[in-house]
């Protein structure tokens, strides 16, 4: 359902945004949740989005933050998600 709004071209910006916002807080200390989105192929959708919407600041800020919710680690002694492993 999230690919589907993020992927949406009818969709606003700021439904947009806010489909980033539940992106980074569903995947925020949650490995299996992150394993599924990429599963979904959302790191491809994210800097597609980046691109149509450099311009539009809460836009950039939503999808950088989903970006660091995906490649930060659960786990302190890991440097990196092990979803891009």
């Amino acid at each position: 359902m999230l690919m589907l709004i993020l992927t949406d071209k009818e969709n606003s910006v700021e439904v947009k945004t806010h489909a980033c916002d539940v992106l980074t807080t569903a995947s925020t200390e949650d490995e299996l949740a992150k394993e599924q989105f990429m599963d979904c192929n959302v790191a491809a959708e994210l800097p597609k989005l980046l691109k149509e919407n450099a311009k539009i600041e809460s836009m950039v800020v939503a999808i950088c933050n989903a970006f660091r919710s995906l490649v930060t680690a659960d786990d302190n002694r890991l440097v990196v998600s092990k979803v891009f492993r």
